[in-house]
């Protein structure tokens, strides 16, 4: 059995007699008791991204391939910074980025609070840092 919580109401806890809410078990002779609490106002734990791009000698915009939201970034004056939030604890989040033609990736760095944070389960920050080719120095 599953559940769709109401906006402003938080599933704190989920127990059955016999098994989970996602895998009742029967049993002969025997009733099985589900207990589903919810708390009014309380907000679940989610984890948060950031992703901060940062560019030396020109502003661009980036392609990126992720599992979270992020497809691309645009620089203005060397920087841009992108949240994600609402991301699931304990889940795995990826990603990957396209550099495109005249740059040269100089930098990628996951800063973390704690360690169970890159899994989402609260808050990671991925700094990015590209330095672009001078135009004599370019070749296809």
């Amino acid at each position: 059995m599953s559940e769709t919580v109401p906006f402003g109401w938080a599933q704190t806890s989920a127990s059955c007699t016999n098994g989970t809410p996602a895998a009742i078990t029967v049993v002969a002779g025997a009733t099985t008791t589900c207990i589903i609490t919810n708390t009014k106002g309380a907000l679940p734990p989610l984890g948060l991204i950031t992703i901060v791009k940062n560019t030396v000698g020109g502003d661009g915009t980036f392609a990126f391939t992720s599992n979270f939201g992020l497809t691309s970034l645009t620089t203005t004056g060397g920087t841009t910074s992108q949240k994600f939030g609402n991301l699931t604890p304990g889940g795995s989040y990826s990603m990957s980025e396209t550099v495109p033609f005249g740059w040269t990736q100089t930098s990628g760095q996951l800063h973390e609070r704690d360690a169970r944070r890159h899994h989402g389960g609260g808050r990671g920050d991925h700094h990015l840092h590209h330095y672009q080719l001078p135009a004599w120095g370019r070749s296809r």
